[in-house]
């Protein structure tokens, strides 16, 4: 379509150039956006099918880029154009990104305008819109230009919105974006001081001269040649200057929750605001922009000041007022979405008062909805965690945060129910907080129903008894609430519509005006998968291994599916892997909300219910599941650098632990593993997560497993849900200190056969039992004759995983004793024929988890045999005490056996849960 326009506009130039003030209307735009206005506004979502942006894979798109650097000849780090084609991509497939829709089309449009003279440069671009709040837009190598919904949202007109498009097309045609890739190797690397301050510095007036010549080049090429007006610059600043505050400075209604009888304490207002301190003459010695100031005047030097052009082109002053309040409208939907409720309500609360009635309807919705959530996370979580700092905030929306920082939480809920009442009309999302809020005002907020009540029915009574005194029910209520001054004035606080509103009165006393809504359907255990996320990060270069987590993300998607299976669901994939394969512009629409009830959800506390903002039943619906579950693994290496000294110190104790040195080398990384399941009918969730130093595959599988076990109500102790293990393998024994102190007719080492239990008894402990057999043949005497002494010896120790939550898949020490039964072959007829031997074990080890099941085990034990093995009596006793002395001698040589074969053994076991 846009390549028909152009070739329309240049057979007809009349058509393309027409007088200053005159537009081009959209007839596709307008007509869904008036209709989303109207009220059928439920969220701003994409058309048609997914463009060849989103249908880039990491590796696509990485090598696309390669081959972009070697044909611009940009002498790129490898690692450095991966972070970029893997950022770009995962913004791509973020579930914030707008194609198509009426925002997109205007500013499809204005690049049109502002590129008319450039169809080669306005072919290599394409446009989306991101569905982020704040005031900015920014272009990549790839020729994408994204544009945030609050520049729109905060745009004084669209010529304002065309200048801030045309800033990011230069950078994209002057190819900044590579200039910054290649900067490090055009600097020396020198690490004195004085050089390292001069590094920076010479970085950032590259990017300072960079945003200089965007400007500039704006200017004259592309904005200064189109029929926009020059009178833009302040307009364009302006907005840049006070980005950070709301849309508007419109003065707060401190009377808005009064009502006729009871007036919210004045000491819950601000008798003066902060003011706006926002300058444009800043100091910008360690900024990446130039100053507003400095940018203003070189722009009024190259576009002057007055009044030539239009500040409409591609749109009507009413067209581009209705396409910006879609913007706003979407803005304080992302608050809600993201918890930022105070800015939800003051925006809504500017909206309100200044939309046309026909547009009021969505401001009431969200105010009443950003209400509801504040009272919500006063009642439950009892914090003002979600408000922000009242010092935090400049102008009108202070008195909006103080407000709601102050008031107490019982009165919030009190506050809330009349709002919603007067406000919420008949949407039944509203009716439905609307009742759950009146629950609460008789629940947690602990208030009597007949709190309220009383004091009506008095004021009747007074009413019958003296009509002379008082002109009206109010006056005597009035008059009631100066005599009995003791008396909570908040009794009062809906008498006004207990007087006049009988189906109020129905509604407060008898909660008859509940929504009766059909209960969901359920399908089982049917789960949406959500594309895992799983960070590897060399924390000493702050620099992500792209591929190596993109292999680890591809392998926990795989490993949770096959969780969903195995505890009897049904996984429905929504990767991102299958999002492209699927390509259906429906889909990704689906994709984006359930990303955005994902983002809702983990804002909200885990005491209070979700606001329900995105509203997935008829994603569920569509989908037949009842869950979702997301996975998340963030691994951060090398977080301290090396240190020759450090590391010598944790190769000591590798003789006795060989296991050891790989632990300490584990403590160099930090490791957050987590996974959220939601039952997308009632807003639970079961999240399982920890935080430990070594990434562990088994560990993230069963984090998975226990979020979704529990959602289930199937959650059972151990890896998996099998908290038993048998282990077979084999031990290893350096007896050679044996054989050099009594020349034992022994093997250097001792190779035994073994088995094992394992129990688990908690998240990171487990008991384990272990036997082993050792055989061994020796000249005890030491004249050719050899003896057979066989040794069985059991442990029992309590494993604990550490800092880790699941022992199955981890580093553990243990400690535990043992027991050892030695039993003599012969000579038998010179000692017992058995005998007993307990002792002490220290023991450290490695599990690893192979697969669901099968596990394999490395462990190093330190054992301390209680056993004597040293004689104490006369060797000059005459020949009758030959017979004791053998004996004796035997007996030491078969304790010191048993001790040295037993004080450093290593084990290596394969292990089955059944």
């Amino acid at each position: 379509m846009r390549k028909i326009a152009l070739l329309l506009l240049s057979l007809f130039p009349l058509l393309a150039v027409a007088q200053s003030g005159t537009t081009t209307r959209s007839p596709q735009a307008s007509p869904s956006v008036e209709r989303m206005l109207a009220g059928d506004y439920d969220g701003l979502y994409s058309q048609g099918p997914m463009p060849a942006d989103m249908l880039l894979d990491f590796n696509r798109l990485y090598a696309i880029d390669l081959q972009r650097a070697k044909l611009r000849g940009a002498n790129v780090k490898v690692n450095k154009l991966e972070n970029v084609s893997y950022q770009v991509n995962r913004m791509m497939a973020g579930g914030e990104i707008l194609y198509g829709d009426p925002i997109t089309e205007m500013i499809e449009r204005i690049a049109d305008t502002l590129l008319r003279d450039y169809p080669e440069l306005r072919d290599s671009l394409r446009f989306y819109t991101v569905k982020s709040t704040s005031v900015n837009a920014f272009s990549t190598g790839q020729g994408m230009i994204f544009v945030n919904l609050g520049l729109v949202a905060k745009a004084e007109n669209e010529a304002a919105l065309a200048f801030a498009l045309g800033h990011e097309i230069v950078h994209y045609y002057r190819d900044h974006t590579w200039v910054e890739l290649d900067k490090d190797h055009n600097i020396k690397n020198d690490t004195t001081r004085g050089a390292t301050h001069d590094r920076f510095l010479t970085y950032h007036q590259r990017s300072r001269s960079m945003e200089s010549e965007a400007d500039s080049l704006c200017a004259t090429l592309f904005y200064g040649k189109s029929r926009y007006w020059k009178g833009v610059t302040d307009g364009v600043f302006d907005m840049l200057q006070y980005s950070y505050l709301p849309f508007g400075e419109t003065p707060f209604d401190t009377t808005l929750f009064d009502s006729p009888y009871y007036k919210l304490p004045r000491s819950y207002y601000l008798e003066q605001v902060k003011p706006i301190s926002a300058r444009d003459d800043y100091d910008d010695s360690l900024s990446t922009h130039p100053n507003l100031l400095k940018r203003r005047i070189a722009m009024r030097s190259l576009l002057g000041n007055s009044d030539e052009g239009s500040k409409y082109l591609v749109t009507t002053p009413e067209e581009f007022e209705e396409i910006q309040t879609l913007a706003r409208w979407e803005c304080m939907r992302q608050d809600l979405i993201n918890g930022n409720y105070t800015r939800a309500f003051y925006n809504s609360w500017v909206e309100y008062m200044q939309c046309p009635d026909a547009f009021e309807w969505y401001p009431q919705k969200v105010m009443c909805q950003s209400l509801y959530a504040l009272a919500k996370h006063k009642l439950y979580a009892e914090s003002n965690n979600s408000i922000q700092s009242t010092d935090r905030v400049e102008g009108e929306e202070q008195q909006v945060v103080n407000l709601f920082r102050k008031v107490q939480p019982n009165e919030l809920a009190m506050i809330t129910v009349r709002f919603l009442w007067q406000h919420g009309g008949s949407d039944p999302q509203i009716m439905r907080i609307h009742d759950d809020m009146l629950n609460d005002l008789f629940g947690k907020a602990d208030f009597r129903r007949d709190y309220f009540l009383a004091t009506l029915d008095t004021a009747a009574k007074s009413i019958q008894q003296d009509t002379t005194a008082v002109n009206s029910k109010y006056d005597l209520i009035r008059q009631k609430r100066q005599n009995v001054r003791n008396e909570d004035s908040r009794r009062y606080y809906f008498a006004d519509l207990m007087q006049r509103d009988e189906q109020f009165v129905n509604w407060f006393n008898n909660n008859t005006m509940s929504l009766d809504e059909p209960a969901a359907e359920r399908y089982g255990r049917s789960v949406m998968v959500m594309q895992p996320t799983y960070a590897v990060v060399n924390g000493y270069k702050h620099r992500m291994k792209v591929k190596e987590s993109l292999r680890k993300e591809q392998q926990l998607l795989e490993q949770t599916h096959t969780i969903v299976r195995q505890l009897g669901g049904n996984p429905v994939d929504f990767s991102t892997e299958s999002l492209i394969a699927s390509g259906d512009g429906g889909r990704y629409n689906d994709y984006v909300r359930l990303c955005e009830w994902v983002r809702e959800n983990s804002s909200i506390d885990d005491k209070v219910s979700m606001l329900q903002a995105v509203d997935i039943q008829p994603l569920a619906q569509r989908y037949q599941v009842d869950y979702v579950t997301i996975p998340l693994v963030v691994n951060v290496e090398n977080l301290y650098a090396f240190d020759p000294i450090v590391e010598f110190a944790k190769l000591l104790p590798e003789v006795v632990f060989p296991t050891m040195p790989v632990y300490f080398a584990g403590l160099n990384q930090l490791t957050l593993s987590a996974s959220h399941t939601v039952n997308v009918n009632t807003g639970q969730s079961a999240t399982a997560a920890d935080v430990y130093t070594v990434d562990h595959n088994g560990i993230n599988r069963q984090l998975a497993y226990e979020s979704l076990a529990e959602s289930f109500g199937e959650k059972k102790g151990g890896f998996m849900g099998h908290p038993f293990t048998v282990e077979a393998g084999l031990t290893v024994a350096p007896t050679f200190l044996g054989r050099l102190i009594w020349n034992f007719d022994i093997p250097v080492v001792a190779v035994r056969p073994t088995l094992g239990l394992n129990w688990q008894i908690g998240s990171e402990a487990c008991l384990h039992l272990q036997a082993d057999y050792n055989g061994s043949r020796y000249d005890i005497q030491r004249v050719g004759v050899c003896h057979d002494v066989n040794t069985f010896t059991f442990a029992l120790s309590v494993r604990d995983g550490a800092s880790f939550p699941v022992f199955w898949d981890a580093f553990y020490f243990g400690l535990g004793a043992t027991y050892a039964l030695v039993d003599i072959k012969e000579p038998a007829h010179v000692y017992d024929n058995t005998f007993h031997r307990g002792g002490i074990l220290l023991e450290m080890g490695k599990n690893r988890m192979l697969t669901n099941r099968l596990s394999l085990s490395v462990n190093a034990r330190l054992n301390v045999t209680i056993a004597k093995f040293w004689t104490d009596y006369d060797y000059e006793f005459d020949s009758l005490m030959e017979p004791y002395m053998f004996r004796s001698d035997f007996r030491r040589r078969v304790n010191s056996q048993l001790v040295l074969n037993n004080i450093l053994t290593y084990s290596i076991t394969l292990g089955w849960k059944p």
